[in-house]
């Protein structure tokens, strides 16, 4: 599902986030192949490889992840969210495809994990959320120590470039031209790629 952002939304989930989310597995694949964009550039030979692959990675991390202007994850990854309490709903900062595990350190400082039918995963406008199910409780025993729960999750369109929709793919591939062709650029997104990221973005671009 793709969701335009307003301003409250993304504000409103940051207040609720009291840590930054970190990554734990990049992705496997680069958003860009270095023939493809080579392609993209009318670049036969392969003395500029090095700083090919460096556009690429900037054009990506442009876009991608918590810091990116998509405010998404494109290509499957996992990160971990940090909690201080547990709480009926658990925002996660961006969508996320599965919780790959919740973890908390009880009163003893002992790392336990909660089993998967105490909660699930629900989409919401500026990311997805854990939400305990009514039937279920979360543990008792939770240490009073901050940062205390870590709620792991995989987040992406797939495990593969090809599964991010085209109108991302083909906007990194411009953002690779201009970097590569205008290197002192103050700003490499341009008005039409926005008008091609905006109906995927979780936040004004």
């Amino acid at each position: 599902m793709n969701s335009r952002a307003g301003s409250s939304g993304p504000a409103r989930l940051e207040a609720a986030l009291s840590y930054v989310p970190t990554l734990v597995t990049g992705p496997a694949e680069r958003l860009i192949a270095l023939d493809d964009a080579k392609a993209q550039l009318r670049v036969e030979d392969d003395t500029e490889n090095a700083l090919i692959t460096d556009c690429i990675d900037a054009a990506t991390g442009l876009l991608d992840g918590y810091s990116g202007v998509l405010r998404r994850c494109l290509i499957r990854q996992k990160w971990a969210q940090v909690f201080d309490r547990f709480a009926p709903c658990l925002p996660l900062p961006m969508p996320a495809l599965e919780v790959a595990s919740i973890m908390y350190l009880d009163r003893e400082g002992v790392a336990q994990t909660i089993a998967g039918a105490v909660y699930a995963l629900r989409r919401t406008a500026y990311g997805s959320a854990v939400h305990r199910l009514k039937s279920q409780s979360w543990p008792a025993d939770l240490s009073a120590e901050a940062g205390s729960i870590t709620v792991e999750f995989w987040a992406g369109y797939g495990a593969a470039p090809e599964a991010v929709p085209a109108p991302i793919r083909v906007a990194a591939k411009m953002i690779v031209a201009t970097l590569y062709e205008h290197r002192e650029a103050a700003d490499p997104l341009t008005e039409p790629m926005r008008a091609m990221l905006r109906p995927f973005a979780l936040k004004q671009i």
